[in-house]
Parts: structure tokens; sequence; C-alpha cells
């Protein structure tokens, strides 16, 4: 009887666990040209909000056309902050000049705009709920 209940329960947790899923697909748009890789930060809180080490999720794909879209899977349904750059040198990193300013293409969820320092998470902020939910960004 023991064993019974505990893969009920199990199967129960999985089903339960998957029904409360979320992704989010981010279309970018803006790009320079189609080559380079996409540098995408996901966060899930202002305290560590443009701390890449401590963002939920990191991920990088290459570019191969004029327009980017990349989904995020499994997520749990909440407030999250995406940050992105596109390495257009292949340095892995994003390249800035005087004073911090960005080389290359960046942009942040909600289009937050950057203005003497990066957004605020609160700018850059958007809930997801259960399934699927999608984002447009622009590269500036």
């Amino acid at each position: 009887m023991y064993y019974r209940q505990t893969w009920i329960f199990l199967v129960l947790s999985i089903v339960f666990t998957a029904m409360a899923s979320a992704q989010i697909t981010v279309d970018i748009s803006n790009l320079r040209g189609n080559s380079g890789r996409m540098f995408l930060a996901l966060y899930d809180s202002p305290d560590t909000f443009l701390d890449e080490n401590r963002a939920m999720r990191t991920e990088v794909a290459p570019v191969t056309a004029s327009s980017f879209s990349f989904t995020f899977q499994d997520l749990p349904p909440g407030d999250y902050a995406l940050a992105v750059f596109q390495d257009c040198n292949g340095n892995d990193k994003l390249d800035t000049g005087m004073f911090g300013i960005p080389k290359e293409p960046y942009g942040f969820s909600n289009d937050a705009k950057a203005s003497f320092g990066p957004p605020k998470y609160e700018d850059a902020r958007f809930s997801v709920g259960q399934g699927s939910t999608t984002i447009q960004l622009t590269l500036r």
C-alpha cells in the first residue's frame, strides 16, 4: 500500500509541476547584421538584476538571421526581467566605450530605456502566467 501511495504522489507531482510551468519566447529585432551571438540573461528579482552571475537563467545562441527568437522553457509563473546583447565581434562580452556606453547592440524587456545607466528592474519587469508568453524586444 505504501508503494502505491508513493507512486500516485509522484505521478501527481509531475503532472501539477508540468501544469504550473511557463515558457517565455523572446522575439528580438533591430540586430546588427546576421552574425555573432546573442547573450540573454533572465532575472527574477530586483536584488539580482544585471548581475550575470546571479541571473536565474543565462543563454547564448548564434545569430543567423536579421531577427532572433529564443524560448525559455520550464519556468515558474512570476515576474521577470530580461537583459540581452548581441556580441558582434565574438569576444564573449559587451564592448563598451567611454563612460561605459555599449558599443554593441543591447536591450531590455519592455524596451526599458538606459539613460545615465541601466534601467531599474521595475522598468524591465513583466509578468508570466502558466503557459506561453511572448515578448518583443528592440536592440539599441
